[in-house]
């Protein structure tokens, strides 16, 4: 059996190593927002650091966070699942949004193939019910990690 001593030991190496190992990429990312400003505002491959407030595109720099955000929508469209965030699914948020919007309490659910067929009942209560469980699940600590 592993004492304690020697587990604490290899938690803290583990630790160190992911420190340096996300500091690294940390590092990437910092070069990497510097290149896509210098490309965004001036037009030149640089990983130098670089602000936005000097560049000599006038008006036209109001286009570059909406071009910015057509790329990422479309990379979250068309690109991996993995990209498009974590939660309540695109189906169950729209469900709260009718709730809210037309203040319903609870939603039929009918099948895809015969809308007249009712499948189950959607209520403020189960989406919260499921959101807390979702939540409890994410702040669980893993066995094995203390």
């Amino acid at each position: 059996m592993i004492s304690q001593r020697v587990r604490s030991l290899e938690i803290t190496a583990m630790a160190m190593f992911t420190g340096v190992f996300v500091a690294f990429i940390a590092q990437g990312l910092l070069l990497l927002i510097n290149l896509t400003t210098n490309l965004s505002f001036y037009g030149r491959w640089s990983v130098l650091a670089a602000t936005p407030r000097d560049n000599a595109l006038g008006l036209w720099v109001c286009a570059v966070p909406v071009i910015g955000g057509l790329i990422v929508g479309f990379m979250a469209r068309y690109g991996s699942k993995a990209i498009r965030g974590h939660g309540i699914p695109d189906v169950v948020q729209d469900a709260v949004e009718k709730m809210l919007e037309f203040d319903i309490g609870q939603l039929p659910v009918v099948s895809r193939d015969n809308p007249r067929q009712l499948l189950g009942i959607l209520t403020r209560k189960g989406i919260l019910t499921a959101r807390k469980h979702q939540i409890d699940h994410e702040n669980e600590v893993q066995p094995g990690w203390i």
